[in-house]
C-alpha cells in the first residue's frame, strides 16, 4: 500500500513546512517492510498507486500551490502533471482510467495514459420558471395517484415527474 503517516488534509494550514509535514510511504505486506519514497520539507499527500507509478498531490513548485505530481516506482523519478497557479488541486479520486479532482471549483480529470488533462464540463438542469422553454399539460399522461393521509394533498406522477396538488376546496364534500 502507499500511505501518509499523518493525515492531515482537512487542516487549514497552507504552505506548512512543519514536524507534521507529510511524506509518502510504502508498505509490503509480504516482507512486512516499510520505505518511505518522498522526504521533502514539502507537503506530498493523498497518495494514489496505479501500476508501476504512485500519483500524489504535492505544494513543492515555487507557487506553493498543490498539483498532482507521479513518481515512477523504477528510479523514484518525479515530474510535475499539472501548473495550476491559482488555486489547489483538491481531492484526487482514482479510477481505473483517469484521476478526477477539484480545481478552482472545477471538476477535472488527468488521463493515466496520456496525462492530458481535461476540464469536465458539468451542466446542471434546473426548474426555475425562467429556465423553461415551454409549458406542457400532463393532465392527460397522469400514470398514477395518491391522496395524503389527511386528504388535503394528492400527489400525481406524469412524464416521470412528481406533483403535489392541493385539494380543491370546491371540489370537497366537507
Amino acid at each position: 500500500i502507499v500511505y501518509n503517516r499523518i493525515f492531515r488534509e482537512f487542516r487549514t494550514w497552507k504552505r506548512y513546512r512543519g514536524g507534521m509535514c507529510d511524506d509518502i510511504w510504502t508498505y509490503d505486506f509480504k516482507t512486512k517492510k516499510t520505505e518511505q519514497l518522498v522526504d521533502t520539507l514539502d507537503q506530498e499527500i493523498e497518495p494514489m498507486w496505479h501500476k508501476d507509478r504512485i500519483y500524489f498531490l504535492s505544494d513543492r513548485e515555487p507557487s506553493k500551490r498543490m498539483n498532482l505530481y507521479v513518481m515512477q516506482l523504477a528510479d523514484k523519478s518525479v515530474k510535475q502533471l499539472t501548473t495550476f497557479q491559482d488555486f489547489d488541486v483538491k481531492f484526487p479520486s482514482l479510477g481505473d482510467k483517469a484521476i478526477a479532482f477539484e480545481q478552482a471549483g472545477y471538476i477535472w480529470k488527468l488521463d493515466l495514459e496520456t496525462h492530458k488533462v481535461e476540464k469536465i464540463r458539468i451542466e446542471l438542469k434546473e426548474d426555475f420558471s425562467f429556465a423553461r422553454t415551454s409549458l406542457t399539460p400532463v393532465g392527460s399522461q397522469i400514470a398514477g395517484a395518491s391522496a395524503s393521509p389527511d386528504g388535503k394533498r394528492v400527489a400525481f406522477t406524469a412524464r416521470g415527474e412528481l406533483f403535489s396538488v392541493p385539494r380543491s376546496e370546491e371540489h370537497t364534500s366537507e
